[in-house]
């Protein structure tokens, strides 16, 4: 018996407790309607009394709590309560939004310091205090939950998301209370999102700094929200602060500017784009770190991708190898929807295999230890997940989508994989309907940045003359339709070519922008390696260790650790 899957859940509330309707038992119940399935929203857990499902939003996860003692240390100095108003931001500001004084250890001086602390509170607890020292140092309290800074302020349905503490402070000293601030940039927006519910939040206002980071911090934003739920605050200075300090931050605020519509816009739109090539040149294509790969061929965020091939050649394989090295090289995340391969765990065999480098199958000497097993686990857990179908008949294209759409929201994935194309659900013998299918494909790589990698099997091959081998299949040989040829933006065959010892060739059928490597028509050659699935280049000596580092295996044998985690921020006085 399968477990319980958190989205298949229709619930009335999103805190505390209820009891709902099972969705997997009811059915087969005279009283249907009856609330047997147990929901705690807090601890993200749930249980039916009738079918005896389980399951939870995320493995439950206890997180540490820092002192809460924090009134105690409101009696800020003078000297803290100067630097503040150097900064624009008065004593009135600081007593609202609980900003305390505290001494706390600092691990880069091994040692307590004077410091500023944010104190992150969620449903009125708090929950993490995030220290400054005088000399650019912080700390936080070590397990604490992750949550946006400002996250109980958020009462209304239009809400503005800075880049720092000292910009939600900014906003707050001219009046501007709904809003919240990343507590670290754009990292570790995943388990944030996955901590806070910003579900009734219709309208955001994206006001990040005006550097590098916050166009990095500004595209993860809208790759969740959407563009079309966002506007954007374009400050004179830098940042919210800055603005503030100079006396133009209402008036930054008050130009807050729609984003360009799809369909409708002008270069002015774009202009920030546009320069940014200028200086920059175009946008970098996507690299997967595979000797022999990146100068032969390479994708750009946004783009719908084709990969064909004869049944039996190796195209889910030789993809299955491609995108975990993506996801390695650019610490990206991918979710798999793979009807194609049987069930969940033999897929994820498949691919601990790969991120191993050995074969998982103890009947050989040489298979993988139970401890390279849990590393190997360990990576798969944080960039890769499955889209599993629970419900009656076959999944929907409008199914996978609505997924794909809430994994880009909740976990940031960058790439998403269907094997194959025939498993969508769509009528295969109508043609609008498969061109609506790649039609809205296209669009949400296009709207939300990300990659979608599409496997379609070719129509029955012709062999090769006077020979028992086939032809390599174009991409006008792809089954049901020639929409691909023209809706998809890159086209890969994989071909194991059998005349010469079984080397997979990997045909460019098709590339999009002139800047991206490959030549239509061109193939380089790999090598496959049976026991760990990986491909070896022809030109490469091996194929590499395992994808889990020396420090990422510590996890299964972590020291002690002080209770704080040093970095670098800020610029505090005293």
């Amino acid at each position: 018996m399968s477990g319980i899957i958190w989205k298949d859940l229709n619930f009335r509330r999103s805190s505390g407790e209820e009891r709902i309707v099972c969705p997997y038992c009811s059915h087969e119940r005279k009283k249907q309607n009856m609330k047997d399935l147990a929901v705690n929203h807090d601890k993200g857990l749930a249980h039916c009394h009738h079918c005896g499902r389980s399951g939870s939003r995320e493995p439950y996860k206890e997180y540490s709590l820092p002192p809460q003692g924090w009134e105690n240390h409101t009696s800020l100095s003078d000297k803290f309560v100067k630097w503040f108003e150097g900064r624009g931001i008065y004593q009135k500001t600081l007593q609202d939004c609980k900003i305390s004084e505290e001494r706390a250890y600092i691990p880069a001086h091994q040692r307590e310091m004077n410091c500023v602390s944010f104190n992150y509170f969620y449903k009125g607890q708090l929950v993490n205090k995030k220290y400054r020292s005088a000399d650019k140092k912080f700390t936080q309290i070590k397990g604490a939950r992750k949550v946006f800074y400002g996250i109980d302020d958020l009462t209304e349905d239009t809400a503005y998301i800075v880049e720092g503490e000292m910009d939600k402070l900014s906003m707050w000293q001219v009046g501007i209370k709904n809003c919240i601030s990343v507590p670290n940039g754009a990292n570790d927006l995943t388990e944030v999102f996955e901590n806070c519910d910003v579900s009734h939040i219709k309208n955001w206002i994206i006001a990040v700094d005006m550097d590098e980071k916050g166009k990095d911090l500004e595209h993860e934003l809208l790759k969740r929200f959407g563009r079309h739920n966002c506007k954007r605050v374009n400050f004179i200075g830098k940042d919210a602060n800055e603005d503030l300090q100079g006396g133009y931050l209402l008036k930054s605020v008050g130009k807050a500017s729609d984003y360009p519509i799809e369909g409708s816009v002008t270069a002015e739109d774009y202009q920030s784009d546009i320069l940014h090539y200028i200086k920059t040149g175009p946008r970098k294509p996507l690299m997967s770190g595979i000797e022999g790969m990146d100068d032969f061929f390479n994708t750009l965020p946004g783009q719908f991708n084709l990969i064909t091939g004869i049944p039996g050649h190796g195209k889910s394989n030789w993809l299955e190898w491609y995108i975990l090295n993506m996801c390695l090289h650019n610490d990206h995340k991918v979710a798999f929807f793979t009807p194609e391969h049987g069930s969940t765990s033999d897929h994820l065999v498949t691919l601990l295999e790969k991120v191993v480098g050995k074969t998982a199958d103890p009947k050989y000497p040489s298979h993988m230890r139970e401890t390279e097993a849990l590393e190997g686990i360990n990576w798969l857990k944080n960039h890769v997940r499955h889209l599993e179908y629970k419900g009656e008949g076959r999944p929907t294209a409008e199914w996978i989508l609505k997924k794909f759409s809430e994994h880009v929201k909740v976990y940031g994935t960058e790439h998403f994989v269907i094997d194959a194309f025939n498993k969508m659900g769509v009528e295969v013998g109508n043609l609008s309907s498969i061109a609506g299918v790649l039609s809205d494909l296209a669009l949400f790589c296009q709207q939300h940045q990300v990659s979608v990698w599409l496997v379609a099997h070719p129509t029955k091959m012709r062999k090769k003359e006077k020979s028992e081998y086939y032809e390599v299949p174009g991409l006008y040989d792809v089954k049901y339709s020639g929409d691909f040829a023209d809706q998809i933006h890159n086209a890969l065959t994989v071909y194991r070519d059998f005349e010469n010892g079984g080397l997979s060739r990997i045909h460019v059928l098709k590339k999009k922008m002139r800047h991206q490597s490959g030549q239509v028509g061109l193939a380089t050659t790999f090598e496959w390696e049976g026991g760990s699935g990986r491909f070896r280049h022809s030109q490469q000596k091996n194929t590499g260790g395992s994808f889990v580092t020396e420090a990422q295996k510590t996890v299964f044998d972590e020291p002690e650790e002080p209770l704080f985690d040093g970095g670098h921020v800020g610029d505090l006085p005293f």
